[in-house]
């Protein structure tokens, strides 16, 4: 009997503003073996992973900061054959701007959403993890946007809840996990989407390493 291969992609959404960075430190310090970690923890359930590739979204303020500050995407890479490249993107990124309190984090999880998430694999998982220490901007205030907007985002929160529960990810591999204060609209996506799991942070604190363990439990108990 062949062994069932498994195939994880991660995307990360992290709020690059300047209250963010010991949790950008964080993420460095942590994604790096993160790999070594899964593989790990997967094994004592007997389980392998055959494929895993990661993901970064560097996000702050359209509005504030402008669309080419404010929206940074990566390509996936595989862990660990790739990690140098992971590590550049890393290094690249420090934490600035980000104006008044709400940030584009909703952009960040839409362009999350369509990101080229792998079919290989018997079984697979789609996992959106966000970091962020403050609300969002409601979508809606696109309408009066008077610079350059990302394209194809949705125009409201239904049309994110749409988005999310349509077509644009896999049903059964898709997982969002979000690590963000008990502010809007975190709290409501959590309750309105499906397989989408909210760990209360507050502002400035509270984004350790333990949460790392809540994404390889998350993991682990999924596939």
């Amino acid at each position: 009997m062949s062994q069932i291969s498994y195939h994880v992609d991660i995307t990360m959404c992290i709020d690059a503003t300047l209250s963010m960075q010991p949790v950008i430190n964080m993420v460095k310090e942590n994604a790096l073996n993160f790999d070594e970690r899964l593989k790990a923890a997967l094994a004592e359930k007997e389980k392998n992973v055959d494929k895993l590739r990661m993901k970064l979204i560097f996000f702050r303020d359209i509005y504030h900061d402008g669309l080419d500050e404010a929206l940074m995407e990566t390509d996936f890479v595989e862990l660990p054959n790739e990690k140098e490249t992971f590590r550049d993107w890393l290094d690249s990124v420090t934490a600035s701007g980000g104006g008044d309190l709400p940030e584009s984090s909703l952009e960040a999880l839409a362009a999350a959403m369509k990101s080229d998430w792998t079919r290989e694999g018997d079984k697979r998982r789609h996992l959106i993890v966000m970091f962020t220490d403050d609300a969002a901007h409601p979508l809606e205030k696109s309408a009066s946007f008077g610079g350059e907007y990302p394209e194809g985002m949705p125009k409201d929160f239904s049309e994110f809840v749409e988005m999310w529960e349509g077509q644009t990810m896999d049903d059964v591999a898709k997982r969002m996990l979000i690590f963000a204060p008990n502010k809007d609209p975190w709290p409501t996506i959590a309750e309105t989407c499906d397989e989408v799991f909210m760990i209360e942070s507050q502002a400035g604190k509270g984004l350790v390493d333990k949460h790392w363990d809540e994404i390889l439990k998350g993991i682990v108990n999924s596939v």
